[in-house]
């Protein structure tokens, strides 16, 4: 990252559990370790516990759709919405971008969104009649083979290297399904569940000038050519992404591009160095990309992240670190895209691009703080041959020798995997903001990171984690690879407190009902997933707390439940499970509120041990709660 004064996120969500000091820290737990080292064990040192290094990620079960028929290619028609090249329409925008990467803005900018001239709006009632064939919507429409509804649309921008659309989706009937593509790629599958409580979704990236669209809706029971419900579909945005170093290049006289520093390493080239695991690590390593769209103009920013193990050893549960800078809300999780094996194969090759690259889209937070600069996601899949990466909290001598593997970015290019190399350096001085204790300390012996490396995880040795890049406190700007470097690291030993639900759960107790806690069935009277709530309220802070569980079993529904907050005959908020398992291989949460209270719902999978949590502000009317990836199902869809 670039060298320079550290600044922190000063807008990070904050849990309840993030306020934490190093007097917090517990005793230390450790997990994952390919060898538990020798001194350990003479020490007497709490267990350590292995995982095989490389796990091959079961294949996801996925309900079988037919094949879309690429309206928007097969029609050969002009694309339905066409922008400008950024550096003709969006002057300002690069201008900005680039003001934010020079200044040394964290996480690093690597795109931007821009309205289309005009939204792609489909609109269509229940029971409406489907064209066979013609225009609609600001697309094209047809009938498929098997009867299904079928709905297309063409993006293009001009001069761009890859593409995201944001999409607002509505009232879509169950079964109806979303592809993305590119010129000369392969369809790819949107996930419906990554949508937010109101409907927004972004949609994986696709290489090129032009983006496809299509959607496919079942048609209605007994009515051939007939829409099964309402339908709302509006394209409203598209994001442009720029990694090849050519964003904006020559727009206000802006450089496009600079060279490398001379001080990063490849990290297929660091074979030699004291990471022996660095072979299986470097397939924990992701290059992220993440929307906040929370702005006036959405944006695209790039970090690093890891893939890490837990100690269960009977569940592969894709658990994410990165930085709370980096991802800090619910919303920009399910808008990440996490590209995995973005290395060159031999030192001194040529990566692939990162469309060609295995890539998971969308994930869920589970744990973020501003504290320690922490977060932990959990992806919607795990791509094949990954490795996950153990842990730590052990204490750290001084000097202790620590490695990172990271994606730098200069200019606007995406490197490749980096490798650095560091001591661990008590005496450094400390960044105001950033803590001893809460933070790690280091000095750079070899290689360095840049923007784009926010997050990557500090290994010791034998692979296990523990840290994740903040920043640089020490060094020059104007030097990257200055002796003096320093990097500044959220301690992992400090974040475990909030993480250790995840990465070391205690056995789940089976559910047991009482006045304010539900116990809802998958199968018959098996009482799997626990569900509470919480309430408060400005207009009357005095009513506050636990909300009131009413069970729905006795009246012959054993999956569903409500909760009243102020009387028991005003029912605030209804909570059903789902058994999804054969449609995506998830269990799934939906959940309707009648009220514009505060409320936390947080619901437990007993099974398995794990947490989802859900949230409305104060006086602000609660969306419904749509999670159609809410809980793993069994193995290859089992429930």
């Amino acid at each position: 990252m670039p060298r320079g004064p550290l600044r922190l996120p000063r807008a990070a969500v904050r849990l309840a559990l993030a306020a934490m000091a190093a007097a917090l820290v517990p005793g230390p737990a450790v997990h994952g370790a390919a060898v538990a080292p020798a001194a350990d064990r003479a020490a007497g040192a709490q267990e350590v516990r292995s995982a095989p290094p490389l796990l091959a990620a079961p294949a996801a079960q996925r309900a079988t759709r037919p094949a879309p028929l690429r309206l928007a290619e097969a029609l050969a028609a002009p694309p339905d919405a066409t922008l400008s090249p950024a550096a003709v329409g969006a002057r300002d925008e690069l201008v900005a971008l680039r003001a934010w990467n020079a200044g040394g803005g964290r996480p690093r900018q690597v795109g931007f969104a821009r309205p289309l001239p005009v939204p792609l709006e489909l609109r269509v009632e229940t029971s409406a009649a489907w064209p066979r064939r013609g225009r609609l919507g600001g697309g094209v429409a047809a009938r498929g083979p098997a009867g299904e509804l079928v709905w297309g649309a063409r993006v293009r921008v001009s001069g761009a290297h890859r593409l995201r659309l944001r999409l607002r989706l509505a009232r879509l009937p169950a079964g109806a399904a979303l592809w993305v593509w590119g010129a000369g790629e392969a369809p790819r599958p949107c996930d419906l569940g990554l949508r937010s409580p109101a409907g927004e979704l972004w949609t994986p990236s696709v290489a090129g000038e032009e983006l496809m669209l299509e959607l496919a809706l079942p048609p209605a029971p007994g009515g051939a050519g007939r829409v099964p419900a309402r339908v709302t579909l509006l394209a409203d945005a598209v994001l442009e992404l720029f990694p090849r170093g050519d964003a904006g290049a020559g727009a206000a006289g802006t450089p496009a591009a600079s060279a490398a520093p001379p001080c990063l390493l490849d990290g297929a080239c660091a074979q030699g160095a004291s990471l022996p695991g660095i072979a299986a690590a470097r397939r924990a390593i992701a290059h992220l990309e993440i929307v906040q769209d929370d702005a006036l103009v959405p944006r695209a920013f790039a970090c690093t992240g890891a893939l890490l193990n837990d100690r269960d050893p009977a569940t592969t549960v894709p658990y994410l670190l990165t930085a709370a800078h980096c991802v800090a809300s619910a919303g920009r999780a399910r808008t990440l895209e996490a590209f995995f094996d973005h290395a060159t194969p031999a030192c001194g090759a040529a990566p692939r691009d990162l469309a060609e690259l295995p890539r998971t889209v969308g994930s869920a937070l589970l744990a973020t703080s501003a504290a320690t600069d922490v977060t932990l996601l959990e992806l919607t899949e795990l791509p094949a041959d990954r490795a996950l990466l153990g842990w730590t909290t052990e204490p750290l001598a001084e000097g202790t020798a620590l490695h990172r593997l990271s994606h730098p970015t200069v200019g606007d290019e995406v490197l490749a995997q980096s490798y650095s190399r560091a001591r661990l350096d008590s005496a450094a001085p400390a960044c105001a903001e950033a803590p001893r204790g809460p933070f790690l300390y280091s000095r750079l012996v070899q290689g360095g990171t840049l923007a784009g490396s926010s997050g990557a995880p500090l290994l010791l040795g034998d692979g296990r984690v523990v840290g994740q890049l903040l920043g640089t406190c020490l060094g020059s700007a104007a030097d990257p690879c200055a002796s003096a470097g320093g990097e500044v690291d959220g301690a992992f030993a400090a974040s475990f407190p909030l993480l250790a639900a995840f990465l070391d759960p205690a056995p789940p107790a089976p559910c047991e009902p009482g006045p304010a806690v539900l116990c809802l069935d998958h199968l018959p009277a098996d009482r799997r997933f626990r569900v509470e709530a919480r309430f408060a309220t400005a207009l009357d802070p005095a009513r506050r707390g636990a909300a009131t569980a009413v069970p729905l079993g006795p009246s012959g529904m054993p999956s569903a439940g409500l909760f009243w907050f102020f009387a028991a005959d005003n029912p605030e908020l209804l909570v059903k499970v789902l058994d999804g398992c054969a449609a995506n291989g998830r269990h799934w949460l939906f959940a309707a509120a009648a009220t514009n209270t505060a409320f936390t719902l947080e619901v437990l999978d007993t099974a398995t041990g794990r947490r989802r949590t859900y949230t409305n502000a104060d006086l602000a009317p609660a969306a419904p709660v749509l999670d159609s990836g809410a809980f793993p199902c069994g193995e290859a869809g089992l429930p």
